[in-house]
């Protein structure tokens, strides 16, 4: 079946950015053929799928339960100088202890695209966890691990000695951390919980007041002399201000991370436990925790879930600043966050530059935080518009985000000078999905809502647009 064009171009994207991946410790994959005994037509099929992989075997053995097999094999390896083939399990064996490979991986059947990547992907992110000795434990480790796709396809097991550079998986205890929050009047009952709850797994907690009126008790409840420290810009000057106030001072005392909290947000305690199993990891600019937007999923929905332990995000709408751990050297070689935008698509702007400066956002799915945007009024509509713009976040959710006429209008400002800047695009971020975006917000805000205000907010964001900075 011929794959169409998006498919394709989605395809294309994620072998180059698989290829571009690359781990400071090489792993050579020595990939064993069973199961031949079906023909040579399965055979080449299978040997097709391995040639199609992203990350490249170094030798592939096969053995042959056929003539017809044998053959076919044996045509394979006089075009490549990596195929072996062979008639019994016992000198297959063999070859595979002599290969000199740093993993070997048995195959019976055609294996999906990626595969190899995963596989290696899954060893080195906790090798602690694939020291394997048989196929049964090879398979159930893979279930556990980041790559799961195909774990009842692939038996994946190591030979020999363990690729040398396994610090890349040390739990990162030596590494500086501190945290970051940015406060704005709300709930300070709900603050000092949020910072008493991280507090413990930090070195510093620096909290940022953004023109706060009365911030009296919590600094009571935090006094001078402990791990807290405030900073006062004395007036609301925007997030993105704010944020690089609290990166400016983590860098000054010698942070190599910052973790950066929303005030409402709550977090799990021993996020950055699970953190720190990442942060050694070479060319990482931010390890985020999995999103649940409320409404949209529950926590009992993600548990049950089978997300693999870690993914790389290539969309750079899909991290958000809440509980992000920011490499404080990486964020200073881009500059920080964009001041200029204030509030509204600082993240996304962030998280696209600091990739174009050749980061990684690495993604911790076994942590998460809920996330929760503005007022949420309840919504009928959502599966009969699902239909019609058969966009996957409108199938499901019940609440809808309301958002103030100021935010509007950063929304609609930010949005369109972001596009045209950087001519990026995503899933997440690009023109159709903020024209539905909009759409639907006119739609679905509450009745004595005036839409006459909303449009002229904007308007205004759209046409002062063109008077930010190229």
């Amino acid at each position: 079946m011929t794959k169409k064009p998006s498919e394709k171009k989605a395809n294309e994207l994620r072998i180059a950015q698989e290829r571009a991946f690359s781990f400071d410790a090489p792993c050579r994959f020595c990939v064993s053929v069973y199961g031949t005994e079906r023909g040579p037509k399965v055979l080449r099929e299978l040997i097709a799928s391995l040639k199609a992989q992203t990350y490249p075997f170094e030798r592939l053995l096969i053995l042959c339960g056929s003539d017809a097999s044998e053959r076919a094999a044996r045509r394979e390896s006089a075009k490549d100088g990596r195929i072996t083939c062979f008639r019994d399990a016992a000198s297959l064996y063999a070859a595979e202890k002599e290969s000199g490979c740093d993993c070997t991986v048995r195959i019976s059947s055609p294996i999906p695209d990626g595969c190899l990547f995963g596989i290696r992907q899954a060893i080195m992110m906790r090798p602690e966890k694939q020291a394997f000795e048989d196929k049964a434990n090879g398979v159930r480790a893979l279930r556990g691990s980041a790559f799961s796709e195909s774990a009842d396809l692939v038996d994946c097991y190591q030979i020999g000695v363990r690729p040398r550079n396994t610090a890349l998986t040390d739990p990162g205890n030596d590494a500086l951390i501190s945290a970051g929050m940015v406060v704005f009047n709300g709930d300070l009952e709900k603050v000092a919980a949020n910072v008493e709850n991280i507090l413990p797994s930090v070195s510093r907690f620096f909290i940022v007041d953004n023109g706060s009126d009365d911030i009296s008790s919590l600094e009571a409840r935090f006094p001078a002399g402990g791990k807290v420290r405030f900073i006062r810009n004395g007036e609301n000057k925007g997030i993105a201000f704010a944020l690089n106030r609290a990166l400016d001072a983590a860098a000054e005392e010698g942070f190599d991370w910052i973790l950066t909290l929303d005030q409402d947000t709550l977090c799990d305690s021993g996020i950055l436990n699970i953190y720190k199993r990442y942060i050694r990891m070479p060319n990482i600019g931010i390890i985020s925790p999995f999103i649940i937007h409320r409404g949209k999923m529950s926590v009992e929905e993600f548990a049950a879930g089978s997300a693999p332990e870690i993914e790389f995000i290539y969309d750079f709408g899909s991290c958000i600043t809440s509980a992000a751990l920011t490499n404080v050297k990486a964020a200073k070689e881009i500059g920080g966050w964009n001041e200029e935008l204030f509030i509204d698509a600082v993240d996304f702007d962030f998280n696209y530059r600091l990739m174009k400066a050749g980061y990684r956002i690495l993604r911790a799915n076994d942590t998460y935080i809920v996330q929760e945007i503005g007022e949420r009024v309840p919504v009928k509509l959502y599966n009969l518009v699902y239909r019609f713009v058969g966009d996957h976040k409108y199938h499901g959710p019940k609440y809808f985000s309301v958002h103030s006429d100021f935010r509007l209008y950063y929304i609609a400002r930010n949005y369109k000078w972001f596009l045209k800047k950087y001519r990026a695009k995503s899933p997440t971020v690009n023109r159709w999905a903020n024209f539905k975006d909009m759409l639907l917000r006119f739609m679905l805000y509450p009745k004595g809502r005036s839409r006459i205000k909303m449009l002229r907010a904007v308007r205004r964001g759209r046409r002062d647009a063109k008077k930010m900075n190229y």
